[in-house]
């Protein structure tokens, strides 16, 4: 009876930050609450961040609450291994209950350990259809931390991140294409009115530039729009 209550609890917990999560404006406000929302909601979890790998293999910190993050991913990416890399690389969750013992990182473990106190980690790697969007990693500096019911919680809310993060993307692509689009139609409306062209040879006018400049059409457009100069001129 007991353990059902338990996991009622952590259900609600989790829906809870998973409702947090969906309310943030954007990908970087939902970068932030994501990693804080992991502290909170996974006990053993001190400090949390969201990571990039590029393909050269080097990662960068997204998002993090405590500069520690930002030490481990410039150690991983000066020594190419760690918990963060290989979670990304095989696209699995990655589960350290002791960085200075694991003989899957002999360089970069016993570093973490020494220099930056870190000792337990727990790496998901998120993704959506194949997109990948980088890696969710929780630290604790005690060994041992992060236990079978707090990975499946984690496991669930990274999936959630994952999700949550691509609609932030999508939201802000379409805001910036619609920004591109009214700032283009402004420009060629200025044009228009001002040398009596018709809306298609005022685009044209504005590509052409744009080619000769080899700057984005909607630079150029924006330029105009701002100091109602024809470019050129």
């Amino acid at each position: 009876m007991q353990s059902w209550r338990v996991a009622d609890e952590m259900h609600e917990t989790l829906a809870d930050a998973v409702r947090a999560l969906q309310a943030a404006a954007d990908v970087q406000q939902t970068l932030k609450r994501a990693i804080d929302l992991a502290t909170t909601l996974i006990g053993d979890c001190e400090f949390a961040g969201v990571s990039r790998v590029h393909p050269d293999g080097t990662i960068e910190s997204s998002a993090s609450n405590n500069p520690l993050v930002e030490r481990s991913d410039e150690l991983q990416s000066a020594l190419g291994e760690g918990p963060s890399l290989l979670a990304m690389r095989d696209e699995d969750i990655v589960y350290c209950p002791d960085v200075e013992a694991d003989l899957r990182w002999p360089t970069w473990g016993p570093q973490a350990a020494g220099t930056l106190g870190i000792r337990s980690m727990l790496c998901y790697p998120l993704f959506t259809s194949g997109n990948s969007l980088g890696v969710l990693s929780l630290f604790s500096r005690q060994p041992g931390a992060f236990d079978s019911g707090e990975r499946t919680a984690g496991e669930v809310f990274s999936a959630h991140v994952a999700a949550t993060i691509a609609d932030a993307k999508d939201q802000e692509h379409l805001h910036t294409a619609i920004n591109s689009r009214t700032t283009i139609g402004q420009a060629e409306g200025i044009l228009m009115e001002r040398y009596d062209l018709s809306a298609n040879q005022a685009f044209q006018v504005l590509k052409r530039v744009s080619q000769a400049r080899q700057t984005k059409l909607h630079d150029i457009a924006d330029e105009l729009v701002r100091t109602r100069r024809t470019p050129g001129e």
